[in-house]
Formats: structure tokens, sequence, C-alpha cells
């Protein structure tokens, strides 16, 4: 089984304006850097998973 690639609470709190003003070109990034399915870290115990 393979492990879902994630993003760090850090790496989401170094781009939060960027992504509060919008959101898309974030994750199409990571789309594009990870493939069909990551999660972002938003700290312990708070994983949320995309799938394209």
């Amino acid at each position: 089984m393979n492990k879902v690639p994630a993003i760090s609470c850090y790496t989401v709190l170094k781009n939060r304006k960027r992504i509060l003003e919008n959101p898309l070109p974030f994750h199409h990034e990571n789309f594009e850097k990870y493939g069909d399915t990551f999660k972002i870290d938003l700290g312990p115990g708070q994983p949320m998973d995309f799938d394209s």
C-alpha cells in the first residue's frame, strides 16, 4: 500500500495569504507535483485528503 503524500502545516501557513485569495493555483500545483491524491496536514490529527 502506497503512502499518501502530505503537505505540511508549515507549507500551508507559508502560503496562507495566497490560498485565501485564490486556493485553486495552490491545489493545482500540488496535483501537478503529487498526482491525483494528496493530503494537507493542518495539525495533529487534522489531515484533509484531496482527490482530483
